[in-house]
């Protein structure tokens, strides 16, 4: 017999995850589709989002609630920097996406073992009384991280997608995604449109980070799982596609949270893998078709 209330709570932690996977996916997609790069660090500015928002409260007092949104322009400023010192000095290359893996993949380590100087390899995790609480939802008790979360991710999620299509930025970076020299005929300044479109990136990194840091305990290796999950949703929703990349999150969510729920959780990792390989055989270009912003 199926225990109802146990289905709701795998949904409910389906659903957490489909979410989490999204934002980290979103950002992936988002530099990906406008720029042709593929950021192996993007799960370290994950781990500083994590990190960050328990320094704060650690050292200021800042409820982990607060310092999230505090957390925004910071990470929006260092991904301005790094593309500056980075990003932009590859992009413009004629093998931009190789160049990209490496170039992200040493920015990986350096962050790596930044990271491991400042906060060793012990397991960390941002206590408060407050967000460990739980209410009831629909018959399920979910703590006030775990709803704070699934709402500003669903929030950043559908904010995002309106300023890719509804807003003057929106329709510069389309642009520039279709056509780089005619834009820039057309008066689009596609420098900016790059650095901005980084900054936001990494601003859903960190956004990320945060929300796992209020929910799991964490090492400063916690963003790598989360990136391989990233790329499994865009290559399951389709490489640079912003609907791809939120419905095929949810969907990946649900599917792994129930597999874990009926076949162990050794068995989620499995499953989903297994979905990516046939999604490559089946429809390599995603299940929402080629990929476009």
């Amino acid at each position: 017999m199926v225990d109802i209330s146990a289905i709701s709570q795998v949904l409910a932690g389906g659903l957490l995850l489909g979410v989490l996977w999204g934002v980290v996916a979103l950002g992936l997609n988002l530099i990906f589709g406008v720029m042709r790069v593929i950021n192996l660090a993007h799960g370290e500015f994950l781990m500083l989002g994590a990190f960050l928002t328990l320094e704060l409260q650690l050292q200021f007092g800042i409820h982990p609630f607060i310092g999230i949104f505090l957390l925004i322009p910071v990470f929006f400023v260092l991904g301005l920097v790094t593309h500056y010192l980075v990003i932009e000095r590859i992009i413009k290359t004629e093998n931009a996406e190789l160049m990209s893996l490496l170039a992200t993949f040493a920015l990986l380590l350096i962050m790596q073992n930044v990271g491991r100087a400042i906060w060793s390899t012990d397991t960390e995790a941002i206590q408060d009384e407050f967000i460990s609480q739980t209410v009831n939802v629909f018959g399920v008790g979910v703590s006030y991280a775990r709803v704070f979360s699934i709402v500003v991710a669903i929030v950043t999620m559908v904010l995002l997608y309106v300023i890719a299509t509804k807003t003057e930025f929106g329709y510069a970076m389309r642009a520039t995604v279709q056509n780089r020299q005619m834009a820039e005929v057309a008066g689009i300044n596609t420098r900016r449109v790059y650095f901005i479109t980084f900054g936001i990136s990494v601003v859903l990194a960190g956004l990320a980070g945060s929300m796992v840091g209020m929910i799991y305990p964490f090492t400063v290796n916690v963003g790598f799982s989360f990136v391989v999950m990233g790329f499994l949703v865009i290559v399951f929703g389709g490489m640079g596609s912003f609907v791809g990349a939120m419905a095929g999150a949810l969907v990946l969510g649900m599917i792994g949270s129930t597999g874990a729920y009926f076949f162990g959780s050794g068995a989620r990792d499995l499953i989903l893998l297994g979905i990516l390989v046939v999604t490559l055989f089946v429809k390599p270009d995603g299940v929402f078709g080629e990929a476009r912003v």
